[in-house]
């Protein structure tokens, strides 16, 4: 079953036109049922979504690694999780942790690794980012908050990998805006080195690494430094 996975995601993300091909049709599809919310994402709680079914996140960092995500949403039996691709989506180390975060992760907020992950959705047929899909509870949403400060909520079109033959859904996907806003304030000149929080990297590598070897590589050859350079050549695990 591995083997298989591991075919299906290579394949796919050789012939990304297959999955993207779908996305002008979904967007059409979309019709404004799907909303965004800017942070602290005003009204979310009251949204109908949760009458219907809930949100599903599109987690590309390290809410993909379970222990950690474990830390923010409680764990329940009904939670699901599973691998996808989020479509017309770039994945880049360009967001600032907040000085409290990077002490929690033993890093100075001085030196230049001092980046998480963020996510632009661009549209584009090339984009594409492995991802896994989680399911969310009105109950999430709080802590979920306070965790993922200057991040927006915004759907994106994602393509689950359980079943090969899976069509195109919704789910949603955090972006913070030029890198949150600590990135904003910080100088041009420091921002342009800035590099991944290495336990941060290896937490989320490690989350790639338990669904398979593929999927990592996937996760490392998707994600661009804040100079663009793909992080695969520079910090492969």
């Amino acid at each position: 079953m591995a083997h298989s996975l591991d075919s299906f995601w290579i394949d796919l993300a050789r012939r990304k036109e297959a999955a993207i091909g779908a996305l002008p049709v979904v967007k059409i599809q979309n019709g404004g049922h799907w909303p965004s919310w800017r942070y602290p994402w005003e009204g979310i709680e009251a949204n109908s979504l949760w009458d219907s079914g809930g949100i599903t996140l599109a987690a590309y960092g390290s809410l993909m690694n379970e222990a950690s995500a474990a830390a923010t949403l409680a764990p329940r039996p009904a939670r699901t999780r599973q691998p996808a691709l989020a479509l017309g989506v770039q994945r880049v180390y360009d967001y600032v942790m907040p000085t409290a975060a990077l002490r929690r992760y033993q890093v100075s907020p001085d030196g230049d690794e001092r980046a998480a992950l963020n996510a632009y959705v661009t549209g584009v047929r090339d984009d594409v980012i492995n991802a896994t899909l989680v399911s969310l509870t009105i109950e999430d949403i709080p802590a979920l908050r306070a965790r993922e400060v200057d991040y927006d909520l915004t759907p994106v079109p994602v393509l689950p990998g359980a079943n090969p033959a899976a069509s195109v859904a919704f789910a949603y996907l955090l972006t913070a805006p030029g890198g949150g806003g600590a990135a904003r304030r910080d100088e041009s000149s420091r921002a342009n080195n800035l590099m991944p929080v290495r336990p941060y990297h290896a937490l989320v590598c490690e989350a790639c690494s338990r669904v398979s070897d593929a999927w990592l590589e996937l996760f490392l050859a998707t994600t661009r430094l804040r100079n663009g350079q793909v992080v695969g050549p520079v910090l492969h695990p």
